[in-house]
């Protein structure tokens, strides 16, 4: 190996090869000429930018034949920036809050549903555990700030929404159970006729205080269809202001 510095005038570096130094050496191998110009070598994902003239092509100051340390510090973090886009662009869209919630509320019914060793038609029924309101099944629902009737939630995760005109009738005649076999939508006044066969309540023609059921006296609830007497009506409404003033006058005096 030639020993000493490169011959070219200026250059301290010390002689690899044809008692030129490794730059100088490159440059009259690819040129020709030890003093032709070297044109920056880009190394792409690093971003080695190398020259000999004392600048990248930047502008950065660097030592002639090494590496522009500012180059290859923007270059990486280019890299990184655009590994990161493009991961976040691959990445499937969040679900919305709705969306995530029907999803937790499903799976604490889920949870909360057994199946029973007694059956109707040939299917077992699927009871609910949990809470009830007058024996039927129900489950808090945050978003909504109320109470879901499960069976309701039940057909809706296999058959979709319900009706507004609809209401879920249990065809087993057990409130807890929530079997989709086991319901079935039906208007209002068929649940209620078919929750009276014997058609007791509707040949009744007087309610429980004697009052008189007549077309003039008589309403429909608009949620179950039953029928409600408007002087009993008027009289809890009299009774509740009554107790309602009292309970105020109380804490008054």
């Amino acid at each position: 190996m030639p020993e000493g510095t490169c011959v070219v005038d200026g250059c301290p570096r010390e002689a690899i090869k044809s008692q030129l130094c490794g730059a100088h050496y490159q440059r009259k191998r690819i040129y020709g000429d030890v003093r032709a110009h070297i044109p920056i070598q880009d190394n792409g994902i690093k971003g080695i930018t190398r020259r000999v003239d004392g600048k990248c092509r930047n502008g950065h100051p660097v030592d002639p034949g090494k590496d522009c340390r500012e180059c290859g510090r923007e270059k990486r973090t280019e890299y990184k920036r655009a590994k990161r886009a493009a991961e976040k662009a691959a990445r499937p869209a969040p679900l919305p809050p709705e969306v995530r919630h029907m999803a937790a509320l499903r799976t604490r019914l889920y949870d909360r549903l057994v199946v029973s060793d007694e059956t109707w038609n040939g299917t077992p029924h699927v009871l609910w555990t949990g809470a009830n309101v007058r024996g039927y099944g129900v489950i808090w629902n945050a978003l909504a700030g109320n109470n879901r009737y499960v069976h309701r939630m039940a057909w809706e995760a296999v058959n979709g929404p319900i009706p507004d005109d609809l209401t879920i009738d249990h065809l087993c005649r057990t409130t807890l159970c929530a079997a989709v076999d086991h319901l079935e939508p039906v208007t209002i006044s068929e649940n209620v006729r078919r929750a009276d066969p014997g058609g007791k309540q509707r040949d009744k023609t007087h309610c429980i205080r004697g009052h008189e059921r007549n077309d003039e006296n008589t309403r429909r609830d608009p949620k179950t269809g039953g029928r409600q007497c408007k002087v009993c009506q008027r009289d809890y409404a009299r009774e509740r202001y009554r107790a309602k003033a009292a309970k105020k006058a109380s804490a008054v005096g």
